[in-house]
């Protein structure tokens, strides 16, 4: 049987069989068996190796691993991080204890609460202006309200030498309106972002903290809602807290790398419980070469 090199899948399933503890002779045999493939035992042990590494044997060709090569060394020390959120009124959950035996009381909610939308951005030296805006946000008004009149002067003031702007993949933020907008004022684009990679944005930490903040407090009207996000963005958001973010990505990257791109949730804090502060990536990118970590990771991934 001829040698046949093993496809990204292929290695992903080998990770699989050893984290059922399969030997690596059955690996071998199911690979013959079940696809035709011969490898010798050697081949799936380095495999296997590699893997305890944390290395999850990452497309070369994915998003991801050509995100992780552009942000290798980098401390961010000049991108805008951006995004939008949307944020209701009675959006407080209420813990109500009750006897086993008692009904439970229904609590009235409306039936359609009133939203806001926002949008904002973070850096290492500060906050953007909240906007806060209701309605569809369309392409038009993005370049108008959001680019032109909210970005552009946060970039002229606070990054004038050199700056670099990210956001998402939103259709919205890629139309020709707003790419021919970004080229004719020299808004520095930064377009590696992966798809559907939220973890990666330190943004996404401020909404959670600023639901979380919302959720604290008594309010009742469009008003309220309004002067609630405002004292939060200016007050409560400040530039360590901004810094902190931001320093959370470099525990971010290597994880996201090791879960190939699926959604982080906590483990960054797991299998690096150490602060971010004064590290970097590559700092974090080394411990996953320690033997203890290696074992700690293959313990925490799912099978």
């Amino acid at each position: 049987m001829p040698k046949v090199k093993l496809s990204h899948s292929h290695r992903l399933e080998i990770a699989s069989l050893y984290r059922q503890n399969w030997k690596i002779s059955a690996i071998v045999r199911y690979l013959s068996n079940q696809h035709g493939i011969d490898v010798n035992w050697s081949t799936v042990r380095n495999i296997i190796l590699k893997y305890k590494s944390g290395d999850l044997f990452a497309d070369p060709n994915s998003d991801f691993i050509k995100f992780r090569k552009v942000t290798d060394g980098d401390i961010f020390n000049n991108i805008i991080f951006t995004d939008e959120c949307t944020v209701q009124l009675h959006d407080n959950k209420v813990v109500i204890y009750r006897l086993r035996d008692q009904v439970a009381q229904p609590i009235p909610q409306p039936k359609h609460p009133f939203k806001l939308h926002v949008w904002g951005g973070i850096s290492r030296r500060g906050t953007t202006r909240l906007l806060i805006f209701d309605g569809i946000l369309r392409s038009d008004f993005f370049v108008d309200k959001i680019l032109r009149q909210t970005l552009l002067p946060f970039i002229q003031d606070v990054y004038p030498d050199k700056h670099r702007f990210q956001q998402d993949n939103d259709p919205k933020h890629r139309s020709i309106l707003s790419k021919n907008f970004m080229k004719s004022n020299n808004i520095n684009w930064w377009e590696c972002w992966p798809s559907e990679s939220p973890d990666l944005n330190p943004i996404e930490m401020v909404w959670n903290m600023l639901k979380r903040r919302l959720a604290k407090k008594d309010l009742k009207t469009k008003e309220d809602l309004e002067t609630a996000l405002e004292d939060f963005w200016t007050t409560d958001l400040t530039v360590e807290c901004c810094n902190r973010f931001i320093d959370h990505l470099y525990k971010v990257v290597p994880t996201v790398m090791i879960v190939q791109g699926r959604a982080t949730a906590d483990l960054p804090r797991k299998i690096f419980p150490e602060r971010s502060l004064g590290k970097s990536i590559d700092y974090f990118n080394s411990k996953l070469k320690e033997p203890l970590l290696r074992q700690k990771i293959a313990n925490l991934l799912p099978n």
